[in-house]
């Protein structure tokens, strides 16, 4: 039998005002896994592969995200991730130039996704195992000392095979540990 929920009337003046405006924060020895994108509790974000980056930035901006993992339509099979960076940043510059723009024969505007992804088989992961016992530090510092804007965490299932778990964001880390880190001097001046 389910319990039943008792309400309860109050004092007006004994109620302090609600929820302040101040962003969320953590501290650096909170346990990673409260800063962790758990994808049992939301839904991973996906874009085609084919897809032209400019209209997948534009899907992640409508999402608010800033990154996207990049599936294959045909085989339904994760290929990698994107990011808004990846987009915007100098990655699609590098990568007309490396198909040779210059005689104009190419397009940033005809740049896929696929084209400059971050590969699976170029990911940096962690296993959620390693992650059930480590602290936002240090996630933190494995981002920076990696270069990754993000990390991908995966776990183990009974028959073997690796599943995506959850995702962690250097930006997002960043932003939640910003008063930690302010006390933290090795960890600001990385950042």
């Amino acid at each position: 039998m389910e319990p039943v929920l008792q309400l309860k009337t109050f004092n007006k003046d004994t109620i302090a005002f609600g929820p302040r405006n101040d962003p969320w924060q953590v501290a650096l020895n909170d346990p990673a896994t409260t800063v962790m994108t758990d994808f049992r509790e939301r839904p991973v974000f996906t874009i085609d592969a084919d897809e032209k980056i400019d209209e997948a930035l534009q899907q992640m901006k409508h999402a608010g995200l800033r990154a996207a993992f990049v599936m294959d339509k045909q085989s339904d099979g994760m290929l990698g991730i994107i990011t808004a960076y990846d987009i915007i940043g100098d990655k699609a510059m590098r990568h007309l130039q490396s198909v040779g723009f210059n005689d104009h024969a190419f397009k940033r505007s005809e740049i896929c996704v696929r084209d400059i992804m971050d590969k699976v088989e170029d990911w940096r992961v962690a296993e959620v195992r390693q992650i059930v016992g480590a602290t936002v530090k240090s996630v933190l510092e494995a981002l920076q000392r990696n270069r990754r804007s993000h990390l991908p965490v995966m776990e183990t299932m009974p028959d073997g095979n690796l599943r995506l778990r959850g995702i962690f964001s250097l930006s997002k880390l960043l932003r939640l540990t910003q008063h930690s880190r302010n006390h933290a001097p090795s960890l600001a001046m990385n950042s």
